[in-house]
Parts: structure tokens; sequence; C-alpha cells
């Protein structure tokens, strides 16, 4: 085994050794892959992973960096009297997200889980400290913050998207009446510092944790005044740990989460990526990715992982390269774990991308539509979109094995009246199943939002308890009331239970059958994984979701006779892919859930 680096200066005393308490180390052996590296400060030329007890990494290289406070005079010392001692208590909170189409609380009901995803940032974040801190990770998504977890606290971190304002300004409310030192991080801070410095935080720090954090760190120890902590470095991802899964409870999720890259080549008006990112996508070695996998095997995380990347396609021999990783770890271990991701809708017109992703296990594709009127895409800067292939992308898609999402929004400049029922019709042509139709919000560090205010268009902005009702914060170029009519409109029109089933149906019979189907069919040998058994745990949760799909849409439904129907005709058309088809009838029921509230929305005013 090759030998370590020296540590830098600034990672003696925490990140080049191991945990001061849990002084056993162990090695992950992951498998050798043609597409791993052995740059990664997380790897050796052996292709094996340094983890304490826990699963966490042991980082042989200190963080570098340019970080920097900007200090805010006239704050109050009372909290910041005394450094932070050597193993202080820290609570890491994720604020309560609204209802959305995120949400899905009919399908984590029926499954008896409580949130979607668990909060990688924040798992990240905790990677990055020192092993002598003890961390405790709240989740109000899955339950709430316990009193002794507050009393124990010496430090609270809290992170979040812009969507959770009002729970992060809740937290941040409460920490400070209780006295606590508090740190805020993540999107939302990054976009807004003054806003949660004026809310009470001691520290907002800006910018990406692992160019950051260090400094935090010190700044605690040293018991600095506080302030705005910034970095104009954007960290290169081999250079980040594996998020610490041990925090939380793998059944309280329904999906696991992993990050492969950060950042976005396009710089769409409306979307903040590029600015807290980047324009330049950063990966992390494959290797990487395989251990995060192998630990989360090793958890017993849940079948469904979802790859948080904002376009995992970004750079194509890159992500080319994690999935044949991915590929050759999911068969050796009899594909423990399926796939989500997100990319360009562009996908569709890259064959061999979807026959890699395919082949690692992924089986849907988040895509950003946004609009089919070519004006209003054109304005928003998303001219990737302007083709005139997408209908072609989407059905492409479609027919080499992937469920496609597709995701549109109403309110955008240039868009003509009538865009919700155009982008009704394109839905229905590509029989997608579930599509997204969202109101245009002009959130901050977006170009759009800039050009909003030099136009004196932003209005007060009202913290909604439910997101996707959010009242946009901006006027449109069109009359509000008629953007508002066609959004609704749109969800009325897409989610009306007989037209779901029957564009869901028109999805998966067009789909191409699995390979293993091919096979058998074309009467040669499966080359995939070996078949594998479902714990009994999964297998008794899929039993739970397809009972309640059966009362819901099969005895109960007002289009039961069609459920059953369409059933037998999978059977007979496509029996391959029969669970994907029953996965997104299910789906289809948080969908009825925003459909009746927008419904009865309506009829209330």
């Amino acid at each position: 085994m090759s030998p370590a680096p020296p540590p830098s200066k600034r990672s003696e005393d925490w990140r080049s050794s191991p945990c001061p308490r849990r002084n056993s180390t162990r090695w992950l052996k992951v498998p050798q892959t043609s597409g791993s590296s052995s740059r990664s400060p997380t790897s050796t030329d052996r292709g094996m992973l340094n983890l304490n007890s826990e699963g966490r990494s042991i980082m042989a290289n200190g963080y570098c960096g340019d970080a920097f406070l900007e200090p805010r005079k006239g704050r109050a010392k009372s909290l910041l009297s005394k450094p932070v001692h050597d193993e202080p208590n820290v609570l890491m909170v994720f604020p309560q997200l609204p209802f959305s189409f995120w949400s899905v609380p009919e399908i984590r009901g029926a499954l008896g889980v409580k949130g979607l995803f668990p909060p990688l940032g924040l798992l990240t974040l905790a990677a990055l400290l020192p092993c002598g801190w003890e961390v405790t990770l709240a989740d109000q998504n899955v339950g709430p913050i316990q009193d002794s977890d507050w009393e124990a606290a010496d430090l609270v971190m809290v992170s979040g998207m812009h969507a959770q304002r009002r729970g992060f300004l809740q937290v941040i409310a409460e920490g400070r009446k209780r006295g606590k030192l508090l740190v805020a991080g993540g999107p939302y801070p990054s976009s807004t510092p003054e806003e949660l410095i004026d809310a009470g935080c001691d520290f907002v720090v800006c910018g990406e944790g692992e160019a950051t954090v260090p400094l935090l760190i010190d700044l605690l120890r040293e018991g600095a005044e506080g302030g705005v902590i910034r970095s104009g470095t954007r960290p290169d991802l081999p250079c980040s740990p594996i998020p610490r899964f041990d925090l939380i409870r793998m059944g309280d999720y329904l999906n696991m989460a992993i990050q492969t890259s950060r950042g976005c080549p396009f710089s769409c008006e409306f979307c903040n990526i590029a600015s807290l990112y980047g324009s330049a996508i950063r990966y992390k070695d494959p290797c990487q990715v395989v251990a995060e996998l192998e630990l989360l095997h090793r958890l017993g995380a849940p079948h469904s992982v979802f790859v948080c990347d904002d376009n995992f396609i970004g750079n194509r021999s890159k992500a080319k390269s994690i999935l044949e990783a991915v590929i050759d770890w999911n068969r050796s271990r009899c594909e423990p774990f399926g796939f989500t991701t997100q990319t360009t809708v562009a996908l569709g017109r890259d064959p061999e991308m979807i026959d890699l992703l395919t082949a690692a296990n992924f089986g849907e594709v988040f895509v950003g539509v946004e609009s089919p009127d070519d004006e209003a895409l054109s304005r928003a800067s998303k001219r990737q979109n302007l083709s005139g292939h997408i209908l072609n992308w989407l059905d492409s898609i479609c027919r080499n094995g992937l469920t496609v999402l597709p995701s549109f929004i109403l309110g955008m400049d240039g868009e003509k009246r009538g865009v919700g029922r155009r982008i009704c019709e394109l839905v229905e042509k590509s029989a997608a199943p579930v599509a997204m139709v969202n109101l245009l919000q002009a959130p901050p560090g977006t170009r759009l939002r800039n050009r909003l205010q030099g136009e004196g268009r932003l209005v007060k902005e009202v913290i909604a308890e439910e997101e996707i009702f959010s009242p946009q914060n901006f006027v449109p170029d069109r009359p509000q009331d008629e953007v508002i009519s066609e959004f609704k409109g749109a969800w009325e029109y897409l989610y009306e239970p007989s037209r779901f089933l029957a564009r869901t149906y028109r999805y998966y019979l067009r789909m191409r059958p699995t390979r293993k189907a091919m096979a058998r069919k074309k009467g040669t040998t499966y080359t995939g994984s070996k078949e594998r058994r479902n714990p009994v745990h999964q297998s008794l949760l899929d039993l739970r979701g397809f009972l309640f799909l059966v009362w819901r849409q099969g005895m109960a439904g007002p289009a039961r006779v069609q459920f059953w129907t369409q059933i037998l005709g999978m059977i007979r058309g496509n029996p391959s892919r029969l669970k994907q088809y029953l996965i997104s009838c299910a789906i289809g029921e948080d969908m009825f859930r925003i459909r009746r509230v927008l419904m009865n929305r309506s009829r209330r005013r």
C-alpha cells in the first residue's frame, strides 16, 4: 500500500488522525473498475478506502482554500463569550419541507416511511467535522427536534433550501431563544446571508463545505465574534468525504441519496445552480461513488437511490466512467440498488448513454422541458431546448428503457396565452405518466431575480405553508390570474384519474422489455447480474405498496375497471415492465391529492 502524503499544518489536529475515541480503523475494499482513479485522497492505488469504525473517511490531506470571514460588528457576544471546547455536542437541523410535488405523503404513508430523502448536505458536513465532535441529526421531515437534543447542544447547525425558509427561520428563532450558538449554511443562506444574520445566526457559511468548514472550525475554537464566511474556491470533489450515513435510520426514508457531481454548464435565467456551484462540472472519482454505495449496502439502505446531481450527463466522459464503475459494482452485488437522476432532455439523442444508464440499473430521469413556447425558452436562456426535437427525445428515452419525468414552468416571460393547454398536449403525446407543472418563482441568486429587481417587478415575498401554492414573487408579463388559471387547469387535466392511467399504460407498453426478458425471448444467455432474492423487509414493503394500490385504484378508485383491464394488458403486452407500471400508478395517488387541493382552492375562491 502506498504511503499517505504528509498532512498539512491545518489538518494535524484532527483530519489526518483516527477518531480519538474510536481509534480503530478498517479498510473497506471496493471492486476495481477501469474508470477508477488513484488521485482521490480517500482512495489508494489498490482501490481501498480508509474508513473509521463507523464508515467515516479519514482524510490524509487537509482542505485548502481561500475562505475568509466578513465580521459583523454590533453582534451580541453573549453566545460567543468562550471558545467551543474540544468535543462539543453539535445539533444539525434540516427544516421542514413544505407540501409540494416532492412530498409524496400518500406513498410514504402507504409504505410506513417518514422522509423522501435524507439531508445529504448535512451528512457531508458532519463528515467534515473533527471526529471528536458529537453530532446529532434532527430531520424535521422525519420528526420534531427533541428537547433533550436542544438542551445537550453546544452548537446548532442548520442547512436547507429557499423552499424551507419558513421552517428555517423558526429553527433560528428557537435556537436564539434557547441561547444557542447558531451556524447556517446551504443553498438558502448562501444566497441571502444577511437575512440569516439579521434573524439571529452567529455564522452564515456561503459556499461549499469542503472549502469553508475548516475556517469555521478554527473560528469556533477561537471564539470569534461571528459573521459571514465566504470562499471563491470550487473544491475538487475527490476531496469530499463519504457522508455520515451512520447518523440516520435507513428505515425512515423512501430513498437514499448520493452526489457524484456539482455544477452545470448551462445558464438558465431562473436557476441558481451555476451561481452556487459554478458552470464547470466537477465529478467525484468512480471509486468514491462505489465506496459510498458499498457503505450504503452494508448499512442496509433501501433499494432506491437518488443521484442528486443537477445534470448527471453534463460531462459525458466523466458520467460514462462513473456508470461503468456502478455497473460492475451493482452486478457484483446482484443489483441491490436502482437509481434515479436528473439530466437534460437531450439525453434522448444519446442512445449509448441511455443504454449505460439502464445497464447501471437507472430507472427514472427527471428532465427540464420547461415550456413548449420557443420565445419563453429563448428569453430564459434555455436555448438547449430550442431544437424542435423535444417530443422525439422524450420518445427515445421511453423506448430505450427509462421512465422520464418532465418538468414544466408557467409564468415565464414570452410565453403565450394557452401555454397550459400546450403543455398538456405535449405530455399526452409523449405519454409521460408523471409530469411536474410549476409556477415560476424568482429565487435569490438567479439572473432572473436580478433582472426583475432592475425592472421593478419584484413583489413582497409571502412565505407559504405549501410550496406548490406559493404566489409568484414578481409581476408576470401577462395577467397573473390567467397564469394561475392555466396552472391549475393543467393539473386538473393531466391528473384526472382515468386519463392518467391511460397515459401510464401507453407509456409502458411502448417501452422496450428488460434485458433479461429480451434475452429470454431470443433464447440467448442473459449476461447481467444473478437473480437477487429481496430481503424480507423489502418484500413486505412491496406487498404493502401493492395492497395500497389495489385498494385505492382497484377497489375504491373511480377508474377501477380500467385499472384491472390495464394490468391484464400489461401482463400480456409487456410483462417485464409491470412493476414499473405499478410504481407509476402508485405515484399517481400523490398527484391526485395535489389536483384535489388545487381544485378545492379554486372553488373556495
